[in-house]
């Protein structure tokens, strides 16, 4: 305590020393100016000396900053917690605009499911939220529009084959494959790396170059025996777009054509038969010579063949509407579906071969005698019989030749010729 006392004193005589030393300064300063208003005014001066301690002052200045730091710091810190709140709700808004970016880039356009607020950084991300579903719509439907074109493209029978403008593949349909026997092709590499027909690249490269488009009908070097049409689909802006090229197989059609010739050629030679026996046996009644049995039994003979060529034109007269689609709306019949006329024929056909038999057996001893009587009386049959029976058997012969690619020789042509004398 003493010591404390004692520094006490000191700061005391200390704050005194300065006082005076304050006051004396302040009197010497103003000592000449006060002299010099005495010997002006002459009148007498009095001095009030007026001290006030500066640990006072020093303690009331020092109480004035520590509350102004206080409530500096105070404010620094209420500034830095306000700035960190608002900084945390700006920065959790902008990490989940940047997830759902980072989720639009991975392909899920799904929208999301929170607000992004009403200040503007909500405004700018509904704004790229409205932009990116507009785009995945769009995407949408040109994967719709892919996906129906793949599918047009797989069910075509007609191969497609689609080049740039540059030389490359861009699409090629399993038709095409099939047509041209590809291997996978490789898209975006250049078409004479895939395709390797000479026919098709000098196409393909005419086209490019400017040239108008022709069709080309070719043959695969693998499958001869197939005939495929190309022709080529261009643009006005050829330069920009590439080409189609449309590939068609013809060879089903080549055969039916090929079938349809045949067809007609066996069926005129069909119904020259026919013909030419009518033909013999209406000569051979017109002489007369025949007996009644043997007019009959040619009347049958005309008959049959008469039903025949009703047969083969009945036949003709439908492959013709065929051809020409007037039956194209009628359902069609599998190989047990039979109609009803084809029902009807047949019963009749099975009634009338049982009414024949039965007048075979009624008429077998008759007919035993009269052939015997008619070997006894003259030849079997006229010469005239004889000659229709070889001209019938030559047509036979004939498109039996035409049918199996080689000569035959019918029984009954030969028969018929060597009663005639005729090699």
């Amino acid at each position: 305590r003493l010591a404390r006392l004692d520094a006490g004193q000191e700061t005391l005589d200390l704050t005194a020393c300065e006082t005076r030393g304050l006051a004396d300064s302040v009197v010497a300063d103003l000592a000449p100016e006060a002299a010099a208003r005495r010997q002006r005014l002459d009148i007498a001066v009095a001095f009030v000396r007026v001290a006030l301690p500066l640990t006072n002052v020093r303690h009331q200045l020092q109480t004035v900053l520590t509350a102004t730091l206080t409530a500096l710091g105070l404010a620094l810190a209420g500034g830095a917690i306000i700035a960190w709140v608002f900084s945390a709700r700006i920065g959790q808004r902008v990490r989940l605009i940047a997830g759902v970016a980072a989720r639009y880039q991975r392909g899920d356009l799904t929208p999301p499911r929170l607000g992004f607020g009403d200040d503007e950084l909500g405004a700018v991300a509904r704004a790229l939220d409205a932009s990116v579903q507009d785009v995945g719509r769009r995407l949408e439907e040109q994967a719709r529009d892919r996906t129906r074109m793949e599918a047009i493209l797989a069910g075509m029978v007609e191969g497609v084959i689609v080049v740039d403008a540059q030389g490359r593949l861009q699409l090629v349909n399993d038709a095409a494959r099939h047509m041209l026997k590809l291997d996978e092709p490789a898209i975006g590499r250049p078409y004479v790396e895939t395709i390797r027909l000479p026919a098709i690249v000098e196409l393909v490269a005419a086209v490019l170059s400017g040239r108008t488009p022709e069709a080309l009908q070719f043959s695969p070097p693998r499958d001869p025996s197939r005939a495929i049409i190309a022709r080529a689909a261009v643009s006005s802006g050829v330069a920009a777009y590439g080409l189609i090229l449309v590939l068609h197989d013809i060879t089903d059609l080549r055969r039916a054509d090929q079938i349809r010739r045949d067809f007609v050629a066996n069926v005129s030679h069909e119904l020259r038969t026919p013909l030419t026996a009518i033909r013999g046996y209406v000569e051979a009644l017109s002489e007369g010579d025949a007996s009644a049995a043997e007019n009959k039994q040619f009347l049958e003979i005309i008959a049959r063949h008469t039903q025949r060529m009703e047969r083969l034109v009945k036949d003709l007269l439908r492959l013709a509407r065929l051809d020409a689609g007037q039956a194209a709306g009628a359902p069609r019949r599998g190989p047990g579906d039979a109609g009803p006329h084809r029902v009807r024929d047949a019963r009749a056909r099975r009634l009338r071969r049982r009414r024949s038999r039965a007048r075979g057996r009624r008429a077998a001893p008759a007919a035993r005698h009269r052939r015997r009587a008619r070997r006894r009386s003259r030849p079997r049959r006229s010469r005239q019989a004889a000659r229709c029976a070889a001209q019938s058997g030559r047509e036979r012969d004939h498109v039996r030749a035409r049918r199996h690619g080689h000569p035959h020789r019918g029984r009954a042509g030969g028969r018929a010729r060597r009663a005639l004398g005729v090699r």
